[in-house]
């Protein structure tokens, strides 16, 4: 299939990313490609090719603000959903704040993660300042996390210098996020998310009279147990009934989740971990909905079998008293 458009990348490194040298940009370069590749791929140019703007109708996008090598890499990505070896551990902190721009959320969730695999004292605080400005939230955590316990460390470091210039308040997140562990190691506490369990009912096997202990004898007794009680099994029922009591707070407790986490409990039930932590919520809060909604579902079940249990029960000893 021919191509239909172009991208004339004319920019050097990204500023404000990490290991910036100052050097001059690096030669312009064209790339073609086709219009609806990209359309698809990537939300920002399928916007821009949607708009009434000049780069719609030229069907060329100039593009400042990204190096060529790592446009190029990006593109790449695009058209294939892969990178070349070692590209992610060279440009990383580029290839974020460019997946971040055009909306490539799995680009960006794979720098994302390297990165924060490959923290160190030299490099935490420009992560930390990129983590802010691509909105990769997971970073932000990751190198906030890493500074708290090397704070005079990194305080010291050529980097922190990013993290005052990136504005008062990164540093004040900063010094909180120090004031709350040190309030943590005097003796306070962190409210834990709470826990989630979903408990099935052990299923209640049908019984012959004598093994229900419906002998003559205790026939009028067995029969006014069941009456007053229901069931051996009621009490299961009221445990299946009320065990969805925490779903609520679990539901509530998702926003205070840490991002690494969001991701974890999305992927363990086979959902995507791409997207903002705002998406992130909303997507296990859901997640969590639907499965209160089966543990429900479930326990009324549950419910109505031990119902017919007992009036099965009732009839049992009914029948066994009449032989009498």
């Amino acid at each position: 299939m021919a191509t239909d458009c172009e991208i004339r990348v004319t920019s050097g490194a990204p500023s404000g990313s990490e290991n910036s040298s100052g050097e001059a940009p690096a030669a312009a370069r064209s790339f073609a490609a086709h219009r609806l590749v990209l359309s698809a791929r990537s939300p920002y140019l399928n916007a821009l090719f949607a708009s009434p703007m000049l780069e719609a109708q030229s069907r060329v996008v100039n593009e400042t603000e990204v190096d060529p090598d790592v446009f190029e890499q990006l593109l790449i990505w695009i058209y294939t959903d892969t990178l070349d070896e070692g590209v992610v551990e060279a440009m990383g902190c580029h290839l974020l704040l460019a997946a971040d721009k055009y909306g490539c959320e799995g680009l960006k969730l794979l720098c994302e993660l390297e990165l924060c695999s490959s923290l160190t004292v030299e490099n935490v605080a420009g992560r930390l300042v990129l983590g802010e400005q691509a909105e990769a939230e997971q970073l932000k955590e990751d190198a906030m996390d890493f500074i708290v316990p090397r704070a005079a460390e990194v305080m010291s470091s050529a980097g922190w210098q990013e993290v005052i210039a990136g504005g008062a308040s990164l540093v004040s997140e900063v010094l909180a996020q120090l004031a709350g562990a040190q309030g943590v190691g005097t003796g306070g506490t962190r409210e834990a998310p709470p826990s989630r369990e979903f408990r099935l009912v052990e299923p209640v096997r049908k019984r012959s009279a004598d093994e229900a202990g419906l002998v003559p004898n205790m026939i009028s007794q067995r029969r006014h147990s069941i009456s007053d009680s229901g069931t051996e099994g009621s009490s299961a029922s009221t445990s299946a009934e009320t065990g969805g009591g925490s779903e609520g707070a679990d539901i509530r407790g998702v926003a205070r989740m840490r991002v690494a986490k969001l991701r974890r409990e999305l992927v363990k039930r086979g959902l995507s971990s791409l997207g903002r932590r705002g998406r992130l919520v909303e997507r296990l809060q859901q997640a969590f909905c639907i499965e209160e909604k089966q543990a429900a579902r479930q326990a009324a079940a549950e419910r109505e079998r031990l119902e017919r249990e007992r009036e099965r029960l009732v009839n049992e000893a009914d029948l066994a008293e009449s032989d009498m």
